[in-house]
């Protein structure tokens, strides 16, 4: 239920595309939890060929604000919404020159340096307070913002919008893929596509970088292989059975599937309150993500150039994002 989702599209895509399409269709969740690496090797990739071992092991009992090495690759929080409403300004424009509305409400550019590593179940539940409300059922999010600030498009909006494909082509759509509307060419990926090519003009990719997504992805996987976290799930596992529960990962427990409910049931509440025991008992998480940040660092190192000019493109689509919005006034 809330294993990490690595394949996915940016926050921003997904926000404005929801903005667009709200009114007609749900905007699909992301589907796959397999890590996102490429076709290089594990050796090529700065993955430690033999099992690694940290001697130094913090302890957690709160995973929401961890920071990883990563983190300095990826986009943050407030550089998302940064880019959100540049990208927004940018479509509405476009928008308007076809004879659409589309003014989606600005984000706040608070102080969020979180990236899409912090996922706060990343090793799993954490909050003893949390679980005791939802068990492994997630934290409800409140749309209601969105869809007050989500403009009411047509068949014939939303096509001029999105181009017509989905936002993950529409990076990579040809020109003319999307046609028409009152005989003046759409541009390729829509108003959104376009956005996004202004924004990226002189570096950045949008979407976080698959190099930075692929050591998220990878440390984590790896990680579980190694024999410190080995070692800690099998700790956890013992703690959970001595509780009466028969589970060989944290992950196992979270993904039983007697959770697929519509809210959490009393018997989801104990296992998870169990679990949440267990992990700090062991200090799990602690072991976890030690292991999981060293994995992260050996792989930097051996594509820190690559890395670095993922940095520079995401400071140049920053600098880019904030002249477009300082220009709107």
């Amino acid at each position: 239920m809330f294993r990490p989702c690595f394949r996915r599209l940016s926050r921003s895509v997904l926000l404005l595309t929801a903005m667009a399409a709200l009114t007609a269709a749900a905007v699909a969740s992301c589907s796959s939890s397999a890590p996102a690496g490429g076709a290089q090797s594990a050796q090529d990739a700065g993955l430690p060929l033999a099992p690694i071992h940290v001697t130094s092991i913090p302890t957690i009992t709160d995973s929401t604000s961890l920071a990883f090495p990563i983190d300095a690759y990826l986009i943050t929080g407030q550089q998302r919404a940064e880019m959100d409403n540049a990208t927004a300004i940018l479509a509405g424009r476009c928008m308007r020159s076809f004879g659409f509305d589309y003014s989606p409400m600005p984000k706040a550019a608070k102080a969020d340096q979180t990236t899409e590593t912090n996922a706060p179940r990343r090793y799993g539940i954490v909050s003893a307070a949390q679980v005791a409300a939802l068990g492994y059922h997630p934290p409800t999010t409140d749309v209601s913002a969105l869809r007050a600030s989500a403009n009411t498009l047509d068949a014939a909006g939303i096509r001029v919008l999105t181009g017509g494909v989905s936002p993950a082509q529409g990076e990579t759509a040809t020109a003319g893929t999307a046609g028409s509307y009152n005989g003046v060419q759409i541009p390729s990926g829509g108003c959104l596509g376009q956005a996004r090519r202004q924004l990226t003009a002189h570096g950045g990719t949008v979407n976080d970088a698959p190099i930075a997504q692929a050591v998220d992805a990878d440390s984590l996987a790896r990680s579980q292989q190694e024999p410190q976290v080995v070692a800690v799930f099998k700790q956890w596992s013992a703690c959970m059975a001595a509780k009466g529960y028969d589970y060989a990962t944290p992950y196992d427990a979270g993904n039983d599937h007697r959770w697929a409910t519509s809210a959490p049931t009393a018997a989801e509440i104990q296992t998870a309150s169990a679990d949440v025991a267990c992990k700090q008992q062991t200090n799990l998480v602690g072991v976890w993500y030690a292991v999981d940040c060293a994995l992260q660092t050996s792989m930097i190192n051996a594509q820190q150039q690559q890395l670095d000019a993922v940095k520079n493109g995401i400071s140049q689509e920053i600098k880019a994002a904030a002249q477009v919005v300082g220009a709107a006034g």
